[in-house]
């Protein structure tokens, strides 16, 4: 009996490499190729999706002036430069100062505005919101050059349409005398503007954080609890 013929009776079957097959290798190449490009464009796209909905918000208008007792750097107004719709929009003292609870003499400056939420602010709307910080040059010692600095930080919060929350972080330094420093940093007389950082923070972030805290306060009234019993007994 032939050989094939042989094969064949027993059942035995031919095993094919499929490197012996270049039809196979480059079909291959190709569907790799096509789940690249459309994971390329739909990752285009969605980039595009979220920049068309965030929102940029600016503080225009610095000015610095000097009060009998103290001075006083200020802003008029918050404008929306980016392209998406900017929801409840509001400022808050974002440095460590404030964290750490210090008294206000100890504090080297304080802020203050009238942002307290402002329901919508469209792409290229501007909103006049007046804004303070007093400083207090009594606290801290001049350098070697004689110069004071007062370090400012300053946090504008909003929403956009999908509930992604934008931080908006002004890091800036004032410096006395006023004249001390020039360039295109800064924005008034002796105001440096050091940097300013966007943290963006998905609704997902925030679940996970308040389960934190819900977890984290469970912990603290159990722990309260056996407190409690211990003393009682």
């Amino acid at each position: 009996m032939p050989v094939g013929m042989a094969k064949a009776a027993t059942g035995e079957k031919k095993v094919t490499n499929m490197f012996d097959n270049p039809a196979a290798i480059w079909s291959a190449v190709a569907a790799t190729l096509a789940a690249w490009c459309s994971f390329l464009i739909w990752r285009t796209q969605r980039s595009n999706l979220l920049e068309s909905l965030r929102p940029e918000l600016v503080l225009m208008d610095w000015g610095r002036r000097q009060e009998p007792h103290y001075e006083v750097v200020s802003f008029k107004a918050i404008r929306n430069v980016g392209r998406g719709v900017a929801i409840r929009v509001y400022m808050r003292n974002a440095d460590e100062w404030f964290k750490q609870g210090k008294r206000s003499s100890q504090r080297p400056w304080e802020f203050s505005t009238q942002c307290d939420d402002i329901p919508t602010l469209a792409p290229n709307e501007t909103v006049k919101i007046p804004g303070e910080v007093v400083l207090n040059w009594n606290t801290g010692a001049p350098d070697q050059h004689g110069t004071k600095t007062i370090s400012i930080v300053i946090g504008i919060f909003c929403w956009d349409t999908r509930w992604t929350r934008y931080e908006t972080v002004y890091y800036l330094h004032a410096f006395l005398p006023s004249d001390t420093l020039s360039g295109n940093n800064l924005v008034a007389p002796g105001l440096f503007l050091s940097d300013r950082v966007v943290h963006i923070r998905s609704r997902l972030s925030f679940r996970i954080e308040n389960a934190a805290r819900g977890v984290a306060r469970k912990a603290a009234r159990l722990c309260n609890r056996v407190r409690g019993n211990s003393t009682k007994g």
